[in-house]
């Protein structure tokens, strides 16, 4: 009986498809815990929300194996399942931004200074180096973001919130003499940072902390939060929105960048406009003398004269892809490091709640050919 049941109601969706979403799934697929059919951002909420905790409740808890407790393993089906997910076209004609609300505006001022390199505007008639169609014909495939992998989460503290010891391990650099020098405490000790209490890493062990109050910006690496509320973390990086947003030597990221740099948040998505240059990595060739490599103080800059038909086969209707080729063309892209495939850094979805707004296949049909690189003034 309770298999007829189940296959009725199979049935009815396959005969009312536009309905889906809104009712339970018959048979959920493997990671998905909310049981709309879907593997996707809601369903990582949720076992985010429940990682490192026992549960009775099985996937609805995010424990995807139903051991009785969410881990590592429960995220590994998760992931697999989203990656195989395919998402339609169609899925995202009718996307538009949602209304920002008074926290999104509050929290995303533009970092760094005015005349920061990530928030200068190309401007008219950039110089076109002299490799730039050679170098972006040997990038791969498509790129886009995806708030899942290698993305950083992003929480924001103040001074009212009580200090917590961090165990490091590695390192400990801060910047000093206005960006001149870069200090460096080495081996294992001590920091007492206030970090909210629902802050997460990311899934690789990184986060940033972000006191907007004194400007300064954490950057933390192989972050473990434990049971009990303490952290154990390998690296930590102490840098200042008001700079420039480039380090005098490697820092957070090999290029001297802090993790905030470039990073394309869910608040700027929500208020419409991007305001910065977007940090970018790709494929690196395994010949450091590659023609192929990307030289390094560079912008990918997507064809600023691009016909409104051209702009249109790109987006469609899709607002957040729109506010993405704006800032493309205007701020253009730094390469930032290097990765399997071409990506752009986007928040992290534990600390960015992007729902349903943002999908890997957002800029998916914008080929690398529309790109060149420029130097920049």
């Amino acid at each position: 009986m309770t298999l007829f049941i189940r296959l009725f109601a199979l049935l009815f969706i396959i005969i009312n498809p536009g309905k889906t979403h809104a009712q339970t799934c018959p048979i959920p697929p493997p990671g998905d815990a909310n049981q709309d059919c879907r593997v996707d951002g809601l369903d990582y909420s949720v076992w985010l929300n429940n990682y490192n905790h026992s549960t009775a409740k099985g996937a609805e808890n995010g424990d995807f194996n139903n051991d009785g407790f969410v881990d590592g393993l429960d995220y590994v089906i998760w992931f697999k399942s989203y990656k195989d997910f395919e998402i339609t076209p169609t899925d995202r004609t009718d996307k538009t931004s949602p209304t920002p609300s008074e926290n999104d505006i509050a929290v995303c001022l533009r970092p760094y200074k005015e005349n920061s390199p990530w928030n200068t505007p190309i401007g008219p008639s950039p110089k076109i180096h002299p490799n730039s169609d050679k170098i972006i014909s040997g990038l791969p495939g498509s790129f886009g973001p995806d708030p899942f992998i290698y993305a950083y989460p992003v929480y924001h503290t103040d001074r009212k919130l009580k200090l917590k010891k961090i165990k490091y391990t590695g390192y400990y650099r801060y910047v000093t003499d206005d960006e001149r020098r870069i200090i460096t405490n080495k081996g294992e000790n001590f920091l007492a940072l206030q970090i909210p209490d629902d802050a997460l890493p990311s899934d690789d062990g990184n986060l940033i902390i972000l006191d907007k109050d004194s400007g300064v910006e954490w950057n933390i690496t192989k972050a473990i939060k434990e049971k009990d509320g303490s952290w154990s973390v390998k690296d930590i990086y102490k840098y200042n929105i008001r700079h420039s947003g480039f380090a005098a030597g490697p820092f957070s990221r090999e290029n001297g960048t802090p993790f905030l740099a470039g990073l394309i948040r869910s608040c700027e998505i929500k208020t419409g406009i991007i305001k910065h240059a977007i940090a970018f990595s790709y494929k690196h060739q395994k010949n450091n003398a590659s023609p192929f490599n990307i030289p390094r103080g560079t912008r990918l800059q997507l064809d600023p004269d691009s016909s409104a038909e051209k702009l249109k086969s790109w987006c469609g209707n899709d607002k957040v892809c729109q506010i993405m080729v704006k800032a493309m063309q205007k701020y253009g892209m730094y390469p930032v490091g290097f990765s399997d495939s071409p990506k752009i850094f986007v928040e992290n979805q534990g600390s960015a709640r992007w729902e349903n707004l943002l999908e890997n296949t957002v800029l998916g049909r914008i080929p690398f050919s529309a790109f060149k690189i420029v130097i920049p003034k």
